[in-house]
């Protein structure tokens, strides 16, 4: 019986037994501070993009507004150069008559009557309800005489105005009040004259002149303005074409028919 092998006792498998855990002490809950959420919902990203356009729209019209006002004040500020201040004082003054045609305005003078020389080598205009008379009288030139011809246009003057011009006989008293007047010789002494000795003949030697200018006749006819007298009261505009010379007037009344005797001149034609 002692041969006999001792059962071991069996060793008790521990691995469906289960574990006993160590009881776990529970932590009381912390007292956490949570920031109330905003109900505000989050920007989508179609609001975000028109903003920046917006954004990208404002910068764009300060930065246009802030070029204009820089190119503004350099324009303001610099200087203009000299050929476009500059006036060519030798520049005529075109009469009425040709600027009128120019800017395409109506022509004053349409209705006007027509005068043409005895001798056909000129003719002009005046205006309705006027008159005129011719004279033959003489213009000294160079210290040499020349036989002339005058012409006296304006507003007829009545039968008892004539008697009040002092004249004996009343045939030689003017038939108006003298608007306009017309003084022509022709000569081929006259061929180098220029308009500036017309001037020196006919203006200087018995007046004090007051001023003078350049003005420009139709088909670029040149001629020289003259104004002399008490203040310019009297005031000539002398031209001349080939052996021909002129010397038109206002008269006493310089003032009141300027205007008319531009006007005049400006309908001025030559025949040949």
């Amino acid at each position: 019986m002692d041969n006999q092998n001792s059962v071991p006792n069996p060793t008790p498998t521990t691995e469906n037994t289960p574990a006993q855990n160590s009881p776990v002490q529970e932590t009381p809950p912390s007292q956490v501070y949570t920031a109330p959420q905003s109900s505000t919902p989050p920007p989508s990203p179609k609001s975000f993009l028109s903003s920046k356009i917006l954004l990208l729209i404002v910068i764009v019209i300060i930065i246009m507004g802030a070029g204009g006002t820089y190119l503004a004040l350099n324009a303001k500020n610099k200087p203009q150069s000299v050929a476009s201040k500059t006036t060519p004082t030798s520049a005529p003054t075109p009469l009425p008559t040709e600027a009128s045609a120019k800017a395409g305005t109506p022509d004053p003078t349409a209705n006007w009557q027509t005068f043409t020389s005895g001798d056909n080598v000129f003719s002009f205009k005046y205006p309705s309800g006027w008159i005129y008379e011719t004279k033959k009288t003489t213009l000294e030139v160079k210290g040499k005489k020349y036989d002339t011809t005058s012409i006296i246009a304006g507003i007829p003057l009545t039968e008892d105005q004539r008697k009040m011009q002092g004249y004996l006989n009343i045939n030689d008293a003017p038939k108006t009040y003298n608007n306009f007047s017309l003084i022509y010789a022709t000569s081929s002494d006259f061929n180098n004259l220029t308009v500036n000795n017309l001037v020196e003949e006919l203006i200087s030697t018995r007046a004090q002149i007051d001023y003078q200018k350049d003005v420009s006749l139709i088909a670029s006819l040149q001629a020289k303005e003259v104004g002399y007298g008490c203040q310019a009261s009297c005031i000539d505009i002398l031209f001349k074409h080939d052996n021909a010379i002129f010397d038109s007037s206002t008269g006493p009344n310089a003032e009141a028919n300027i205007s008319t005797l531009r006007q005049i001149l400006s309908t001025f034609q030559f025949t040949n």
